[in-house]
């Protein structure tokens, strides 16, 4: 039997990507692990970011051993939750969407090993891709084509404070730094969204920082 603990992975000098089951990411969970220390996890059955964690990556275990009993689990603290469902869509009479209109992609590496995961809504090509910054992370996400708004959900709690322009603080702890953003209830949270005004024949980007 393999020893305990032996299935850790552990991103040294690249980037890890990591195909799994995941508790709290689903049952189609891409992981990703960076050298810096800073991690996260994206359904891309629900397509959307699901966990962001410090510390240790993943342990492996169940992935390589015992095939969905259990799940993979993180191995790392400072765990941050995305809002569940799809990240991107459309509002309609004010209110949040609750089916996914997005395809998923897959995902392409850069020569260091990041990778950007890449899905579509309707006409849109999306990219999104997340970089490590001594904080937390910082979130590039590029929209092709199009036409209309999309809005992006970027974070959810039972308050937010925003003390000055673009800057929005949760009672989850998490920062949110983006230039343009509103607030929407789902019903049971608020939600923060930022809108993404799309260009026929061209390219729109959406940079967001998250710091907790």
């Amino acid at each position: 039997m393999e020893k305990k603990g032996g299935f850790e992975l552990k991103p040294i000098d690249r980037p890890i990507v990591f195909r799994t089951f995941m508790e709290g990411a689903g049952t189609h969970a891409i992981a990703i692990g960076f050298p810096a220390g800073v991690h996260a996890a994206f359904d891309s059955e629900a397509v959307g970011w699901s966990l962001a964690w410090r510390g240790n990556f993943l342990d492996a275990e169940s992935t390589w051993d015992d095939r969905f009993t259990p799940m993979a689990k993180l191995l790392g603290n400072d765990v941050l939750k995305f809002p569940p469902g799809p990240a991107v869509g459309v509002l309609e009479n004010g209110k949040p969407w609750q089916k996914s209109d997005l395809q998923f992609r897959g995902y392409r590496l850069a020569k260091d090993g990041t990778p950007t995961l890449l899905y579509r809504h309707g006409k849109t090509t999306i990219t999104d891709k997340l970089t490590p910054e001594r904080k937390g992370l910082k979130r590039r996400m590029e929209f092709t084509d199009g036409e209309g708004v999309l809005w992006v959900r970027l974070a959810a709690g039972d308050r937010f404070k925003s003390t000055e322009k673009g800057v929005w603080g949760t009672d989850t702890k998490l920062t949110v730094i983006t230039p343009i953003a509103m607030l929407l209830s789902n019903g049971k949270q608020l939600e923060l969204l930022a809108p993404v005004n799309l260009k026929a024949n061209g390219k729109t980007v959406l940079e967001v920082e998250l710091q907790w």
